[in-house]
């Protein structure tokens, strides 16, 4: 029975010790040779969050006080999203002045390690990858094409601390590097690239309160900042934070989740632009050609969403979400939010995940997809779809 039992040991090792080798080569094929495109505020844990992630199923979570591993835990997850944006720029009599469309298909992944070091002391460590591609087009003149790139590394240190038996602290650092190549300007060749190489840092935190078998929680994310040169000139840039707050209830049989986001802006170099060295000293815009860099500018999120076992081994996870968006013609002048004559509009979201368990495994699947992600006034027009899917898997070791 002894060596039977030792058998089955060895083998369940050999098994996962494959499975891991066997799903690692999957992702960094993926990432290795896809075409891919990841907007700078679509990180992990922006693409994976739902209304019950109070419950902490991964360490890709926007607040850091709610993932704590149970052992040494790894985790490999891999997103690959398709965007499609059209936006028209007419007279206000229907008569098309300007336009662009945009084309994108994107890769991210993400490694994290989640160790538990006892007398209520976790530490999370993730790492993410991003590499992007931008395909924008003159409408007036369908030949043209520029791409733009942009290429991202992201590391995280967090500590989840239980200050008491029911309420706990969660404290991260994150440091991003990037490398960005953009045309900024329609009326260029598209061989003039506008490169510049920022480095951001930014800290943040989360609060997590159980309440028998409710979780409120709480988090405040403010923007990273950091420097980059541009063309010898040192400008200070930064990327959005956010402020978030959410509830979650166990009902054993189902969990349900509501939460409520707010995105944080700071004052960013880019929003000054730059000019090439020309005949013309044309201009570059530093967010790029693409209008849901460089125009529209999410504001908040409220997003409802629910948990149910399907078996002992697997879980049904789903959230819808309503995003506000503020079109934002000179970021420069304001912030968005804060010109309340800027035009504002709303649009859906759905996500549906999917997590399998086998003893030492677990392997996550997500889908999202936009809804009604499109406005149009008397100056302009503007749809634009989303599409995502996620792959991820978790080793305890």
């Amino acid at each position: 029975m002894l060596i039977l039992s030792g058998f089955k040991t060895d083998m369940k090792r050999w098994q996962l010790k494959h499975l891991v080798v066997f799903l690692a080569l999957i992702f960094d094929s993926i990432f290795v040779f896809s075409n891919s495109i990841i907007y700078s505020q679509d990180l992990m844990e922006s693409r994976l969050n739902l209304a019950t992630d109070a419950f902490g199923p991964h360490p890709f979570l926007l607040n850091p006080s709610s993932f704590r591993a149970d052992e040494l835990e790894i985790f490999l997850f891999n997103n690959r999203g398709f965007h499609e944006i059209e936006y028209i720029e007419t007279d206000g009599s229907g008569n098309e002045q300007a336009g662009t469309n945009t084309k994108s298909s994107g890769n991210n992944t993400g490694i994290a390690l989640g160790i538990n070091m006892g007398s209520g002391l976790n530490i999370n460590l993730i790492h993410q990858m991003i590499k992007s591609e931008e395909a924008t087009s003159d409408r007036r003149r369908s030949s043209s094409e520029f791409i733009e790139t942009y290429t991202s590394r992201l590391s995280v240190i967090a500590a989840v601390v239980e200050l008491f038996e029911n309420l706990s602290l969660g404290l991260q650092m994150r440091f991003l590097d990037a490398e960005v190549d953009l045309v900024g300007n329609l009326n260029v060749n598209p061989r003039n690239i506008t490169s510049f190489r920022p480095s951001l840092l930014g800290s943040g935190g989360g609060l997590e309160l159980k309440l028998n078998n409710l979780i409120i929680s709480a988090a405040y994310v403010p923007p990273l900042k950091g420097k980059a040169e541009i063309y010898s000139e040192e400008r200070i840039i930064t990327r959005p934070g956010f402020a978030e707050f959410s509830g979650a209830l166990d009902k054993k049989k189902f969990r349900l989740g509501l939460s409520f986001r707010r995105w944080l802006y700071k004052k960013d170099g880019k929003s000054a632009g730059t000019t090439l060295d020309d005949a013309n000293q044309s201009s570059v815009n530093l967010y790029g050609l693409n209008v849901e860099r460089n125009l529209l500018f999410p504001l908040t999120e409220s997003q409802i969403g629910f948990d149910y076992p399907l078996t002992a081994e697997s879980d049904l996870r789903g959230s819808i979400s309503r995003i506000s968006t503020e079109i934002n013609p000179d970021i420069g002048d304001s912030l968005p939010g804060e010109n309340v004559k800027n035009t504002r509009f709303s649009y859906h979201q759905i996500q549906v995940h999917f997590i399998i368990r086998n003893n030492n495994l677990a392997l996550f699947i997500a889908l999202a997809k936009s809804l009604d992600r499109s406005h149009k006034n008397a100056r302009l027009s503007y749809s634009g779809d989303y599409q995502g899917v996620t792959l991820g898997v978790k080793a305890t070791l």
